[in-house]
């Protein structure tokens, strides 16, 4: 028993008799890094910690922010330091802080790539339903390091910055869908538009705006969104834009302002050629295509040059109406699979018999299938050639 307690009390002299400064600091390779912990839990008193100033240094104890400091050099010493005399162990006899000390950086951090697939969304345009794909960069930062801490990390170790940033991204696929539907909806913005980049600095402050409520439990924030960019496939392109024409056609074709221009035109040429009939019809004919011919020509020319005139506005409306209306199909092609040798439609990005993958290219990024006309990698957003 005499032995045990010498050794204790050797122990404790150790620490008592400790008197060398610890020098406390985030390495020179971690500077990367949004967040580094310090490797050891037992600090000696009067260490000096070197805060950088893009960053604070947090002590946590038992699941609790102890306290933080600031960029700067500063002493451990609990005269000047209030928030570790709760860290102070004990049985070292007041010469040992015990915590997990966390470097957490200020700054931003840019150049984060996220990007998939919206599924299916309606054009408020023209009711069609076309796949959409969003793509773009985000810029982050820390703004509140405890809760990224308890929050967040929990009692996870990292190393690198992808826990992080795939957290935002978790949070951005649910913020995305939403925000470019609501605002497509509410402003009544064709997917044309919308892919043509018409709305893109719209879109990238809503989704920072938005993103505040989704982040904050986590002490993040994302400070901007850049090359924001919603696609969809050049043939889903094509169709939307054939829609829109047949139905400005249609628009223009029962609009009264053209037709009462359609009839006005039609009356000057029936009058015209009335004129090539003889002086008298053809001052009657002049006088009908300005609006007033009844009351010169007399009735039944006046009646004649109205028939000729409804007929060429009927024949004008009827060309536009045809023009709108939907061209037949043609006869689909086919191709055979190279794979199972079945006959199938040439413009297939999949074989239906035995789903082969026709067309599809591999992205220079990260090596995934990209679909036949996609612009961009559909699983790292990376730009394809």
């Amino acid at each position: 028993m005499n032995s045990r307690k010498a050794n204790t009390m050797g122990l404790m002299d150790g620490f008592k008799g400790e008197v060398k400064q610890q020098f406390i600091a985030r390495p020179d390779g971690s500077k990367d890094l949004v967040l580094y912990k310090w490797p050891e839990t037992n600090i000696r008193m009067l260490s000096v910690v070197t805060v950088q100033p893009d960053e604070w240094a947090y002590f946590i104890k038992q699941g609790q922010v102890a306290g933080y400091l600031q960029g700067g050099q500063h002493k451990l010493d609990g005269a000047q330091i209030p928030f570790l005399g709760g860290l102070i162990d004990s049985f070292t006899g007041g010469n040992v802080l015990m915590a997990e000390l966390y470097f957490i950086s200020s700054r931003e951090f840019a150049n984060n790539k996220f990007g998939g697939s919206m599924g299916e969304v309606e054009d408020p345009g023209t009711g069609e339903v076309v796949r959409c794909g969003v793509y773009g960069e985000f810029v982050y930062k820390v703004v509140d390091p405890g809760k990224l801490i308890l929050n967040l990390l929990g009692t996870q170790t990292i190393s690198s910055n992808d826990f992080i940033i795939d957290a935002i991204k978790d949070q951005l696929t649910k913020i995305l869908r939403a925000t470019v539907n609501g605002k497509m909806k509410a402003e009544k913005w064709s997917l044309l538009d919308i892919t043509d980049g018409t709305y893109t600095l719209d879109f990238e402050k809503a989704i920072v705006a938005t993103a505040i409520e989704y982040l904050e439990p986590f002490g993040l924030q994302i400070t901007r969104i850049e090359d924001f960019l919603v696609n969809m496939d050049d043939a889903d392109r094509q169709r939307l834009l054939d829609i829109k024409d047949r139905m400005a056609k249609m628009r223009l074709a029962g609009d009264p302002r053209y037709m009462a221009a359609a009839q006005t035109e039609a009356m000057f040429g029936a009058a015209e050629g009335m004129k090539q009939g003889g002086d008298g019809v053809g001052m009657a004919g002049l006088f009908v295509g300005a609006g007033i011919g009844q009351a010169v020509a007399g009735g039944i020319q006046s009646g004649q040059v109205q028939q000729q005139a409804s007929q060429a506005a009927q024949a004008e409306q009827a060309a536009v109406a045809a023009a709108a209306a939907p061209v037949a199909p043609a006869a689909a092609a086919t191709m055979t699979c190279p794979n199972c040798g079945k006959t199938i439609p040439a413009d297939a990005k999949f074989c239906p018999e035995c789903g082969f993958g026709l067309g599809a290219k591999k992205c220079s990024n990260c090596g995934a299938d990209v679909p036949p006309g996609s612009k961009f990698c559909p699983e790292c957003g990376t730009k394809q050639e």
